[in-house]
């Protein structure tokens, strides 16, 4: 595997002297939890996170933005006097590890919500339990089958980044696609999305190859896939950072030059420096995410960006990652507080049924668009971004 920088997020820690105001919407007022008045009990969250392995430079910022979030609002007073504790367990980025982890959360009856594992070989596993245990499920998974009554998709689904990708490709004059992708479920899933939305825009899939999921060389199924001659290529690995790196890279270091359409995680850093530096590096690399560098798509965002400034450790900004820890934050305080406004006591089924009813809710990401049957369909756009010759990021196009 590549080696690579990693940036790691120290755990965000509370301060009373941060003070920092969030949108009306994140903010505490007064009301009465559960049939009760007087003191608020905390509210516990269990979160699986990717914080070592292979995708340790995503983990990390996703934890990055919810303990920003989070620790923003208990040092302002909490949620309704709500006290919020995330109780942060690492699954090594390992689907087995993310299991246990799980399964150590879900035994503490304490915790209302269940956050992650965040990527779909790990969520497979753990998906069927949450309905079991019926316990709310908040995950950035993006594989269209992946639904249950107590999941909630938390960023478009594999549909909505096929679209994005074809879409720009076709901007580009590229009509004849290279698909490569690996053999895992989610790989596999967002290869039939690009397959299946390819014809209706026009455009051809001239060869499409998966390799294994634990490939240290893709070279061979990719020059199955050149030898097609495809215009542009899209390469459909959003599950494992060190993954799609090395199947960039080694593109790039065998002569191919043309675009190549990727995933969410080439926003990391660490992606551009895995890549950068061979052939024609992250050049020609465009991705779909949520936002354009820079360009904060709502008040909420921009809000949040001042609290994420003061209070992460050396980053300037938020990134996707960032931003989709912080969207985690404020389901969860949206909740938490339709509860209070109720009456509810803060329970699993409870919390659940607050999440769908949470449509209409802006977040850093956008407004949500869950129903109380509906909660794989959060958001019906993103955005395109490209790489330049010097590895900046620059806003594409509109998906």
């Amino acid at each position: 595997m590549l080696n690579r920088a990693r940036v790691r997020y120290a755990r965000l820690i509370s301060s009373a002297g941060l003070v920092l105001a969030l949108v009306a919407t994140s903010c505490g007022g007064t009301s009465t939890a559960g049939g009760g008045s007087g003191a608020k009990g905390p509210v516990n969250i269990g979160a699986i996170i990717d914080e070592t392995g292979a995708n340790a430079s995503v983990g990390p910022d996703q934890l990055g933005g919810l303990n920003a979030y989070i620790n923003n609002i208990n040092a302002t007073g909490g949620v309704d006097g709500h006290q919020i504790k995330i109780n942060v367990m690492d699954s090594q980025s390992m689907p087995t590890v993310a299991v246990q982890d799980y399964h150590q959360l879900v035994s503490d009856s304490s915790n209302v919500v269940m956050i992650g594992p965040t990527f779909t070989a790990a969520g497979i596993l753990v998906l069927p339990l949450t309905a079991q245990d019926q316990i709310p499920y908040l995950a950035p998974v993006v594989t269209d089958s992946f639904m249950g009554p107590w999941f909630f998709r938390t960023i478009p689904s594999n549909a909505i980044d096929a679209l994005s990708l074809l879409q720009y490709a076709k901007s580009q004059g590229d009509t004849q696609i290279g698909l490569l992708y690996p053999n895992e479920s989610q790989g596999i899933s967002g290869a039939q999305d690009i397959m299946a939305a390819a014809p209706g825009l026009g455009m051809t899939i001239v060869a499409s190859q998966s390799y294994p999921s634990n490939t240290l060389d893709p070279t061979v199924e990719i020059d199955k896939v050149r030898a097609a001659n495809p215009q542009a290529y899209i390469v459909n690995d959003g599950s494992n950072l060190d993954r799609l790196t090395l199947t960039i890279r080694t593109m790039r270091s065998i002569g191919i030059t043309q675009i190549i359409g990727t995933e969410l995680p080439a926003s990391s850093p660490a992606f551009v420096t895995g890549v950068q530096g061979r052939g024609s590096g992250v050049n020609g690399v465009y991705f779909w995410a949520f936002s354009a560098p820079g360009q904060n798509t709502n008040s909420d965002e921009a809000a949040f960006q001042t609290i994420y400034e003061k209070t992460s450790s050396g980053h300037a900004a938020a990134d996707s990652f960032a931003l989709i820890g912080a969207m985690w934050g404020e389901m969860i305080v949206g909740a938490i507080k339709e509860l209070d406004k109720q009456g509810k006591p803060i329970t699993r089924a409870n919390m659940k049924t607050a999440f769908g009813e949470l449509t209409g809710l802006v977040t850093v990401l956008g407004t949500l668009q869950y129903t109380p049957t509906q909660h794989d369909k959060p958001f019906n756009s993103t955005v395109i971004i490209v790489y330049n010759a010097q590895g900046q990021q620059i806003l594409g196009a509109h998906g």
